[in-house]
């Protein structure tokens, strides 16, 4: 049995807070991505082919690549799969007006790292998932997890989020609502 032909028996693909602690490359120079291939390592020649494949925007300082999610979504795409589901923290998430200044979210657009308690994860960008996607074919919806998490704006929230409390309670709330913002989906489809 192939890696593809796994897949056949299977409609949709869940991938929820997964591919975050996918492998990533990290601090890329983009001046070394416009060398010819012969002369770069082969891991930044994957890199080059993937922002050639996709039309990916090559920043213009060091990045890093969620190179793990994007060839995982590469495999889920080729092996057809009709719905792909796909979440993780975003670096490209933000605060809505109503509450910037209120949340910490800071959207640097290049991926950065979490520290966990024994392995590292990512930050994803979801712009380039999306290339991905539809240029396998694949229709997209991406969102933030507010979308279909909903949460009243109580006066007692806005204490929460306004006060600085230390309150173990308080700090939990504060990040809750942090993480429905900073928290993206990305659903692919193919008919």
């Amino acid at each position: 049995m192939t890696e593809l032909s796994f897949f056949q028996n299977f409609d949709l693909a869940i991938l929820n807070e997964v591919i975050g602690d996918f492998p990533t490359v990290c601090n890329i120079d983009p001046e070394i991505l416009c060398m010819p291939e012969g002369r770069i390592d082969p891991l930044l020649v994957e890199v080059k082919t993937i922002f050639d494949s996709y039309g990916l925007l090559l920043p213009d300082g060091p990045f890093n690549l969620n190179i793990g999610a994007i060839r995982a979504l590469e495999r889920l795409c080729d092996a057809g799969l009709r719905h792909i589901y796909l979440s993780e923290h975003s670096c490209e998430a933000s605060a809505p007006d109503k509450l910037k200044g209120l949340l910490n979210i800071s959207a640097t657009g290049n991926p950065q790292r979490i520290p966990l308690m024994g392995h590292d994860e990512y930050t994803i960008r979801f712009s380039d998932l999306v290339a991905v996607a539809e240029k396998k074919g694949y229709r997209t919806m991406r969102g933030s997890y507010c979308d279909f998490i909903r949460y009243d704006y109580t006066d007692r929230l806005h204490f929460i989020l306004t006060s600085g409390s230390q309150k173990d309670e308080h700090e939990i709330i504060r990040h809750f609502i942090e993480d429905l913002y900073t928290s993206e989906y990305l659903i692919a489809t193919r008919e």
